[in-house]
C-alpha cells in the first residue's frame, strides 16, 4: 500500500510539471494573432477563463465524487471509499474528450463575427484601451 502512495505522489508532481510546461505554449498560441494593443485585454480574458475553467473542473469533480460517498464503512470503521475517486476520474476523461472534440471542430461561419463583436465589446467597455 504504501509503494502505491508514492507512485500516486511522483505521478502528481509530474503532473504538475507537465501543466507548468504546457502553459506557456498555450498561452503563446492563444495571442499569436492578437495585436499589441488588445494584448492587455487579451491576457484578462485568457487568465480569467483559465481560472474558472480551472474552478468549474474541481467544482464538478467534487460534486461527482461526493455524490458517490468519499468514505465508507467497512468492518465497524471507516474507509475511503474509491469508486468515488473512480468516477471524479472517468468524469474528468470525458470532460477532456469533450474539450478535445471541441478543439478540432472546424469554426463557424459565425467566429470572425463572434470574435469581432466580443473584441468590440471589449474596447468599449475599457477607457483606457480606446486611448491605445
Amino acid at each position: 500500500m504504501q509503494l502505491w502512495l508514492t507512485v500516486m505522489c511522483w505521478l502528481f508532481q509530474l503532473g504538475g510539471l507537465s501543466w507548468a510546461q504546457a502553459l506557456v505554449p498555450l498561452q503563446a498560441a492563444a495571442f499569436a494573432t492578437i495585436t499589441p494593443a488588445a494584448t492587455g485585454a487579451a491576457s484578462t480574458v485568457f487568465n480569467t477563463s483559465r481560472q474558472l475553467g480551472m474552478a468549474a473542473g474541481v467544482a464538478i469533480l467534487t460534486t461527482v465524487a461526493s455524490a458517490v460517498g468519499l468514505t465508507k464503512h467497512v468492518a465497524a470503521r471507516t474507509a475511503p471509499h474509491l469508486a468515488a475517486y473512480h468516477a471524479g476520474f472517468v468524469t474528468a476523461s470525458i470532460i477532456a474528450l469533450i474539450g478535445a472534440g471541441v478543439a478540432r471542430c472546424p469554426r463557424s461561419p459565425f467566429g470572425s463575427r463572434v470574435s469581432h463583436q466580443i473584441q468590440r465589446h471589449l474596447l468599449q467597455s475599457m477607457p483606457a484601451m480606446r486611448a491605445i
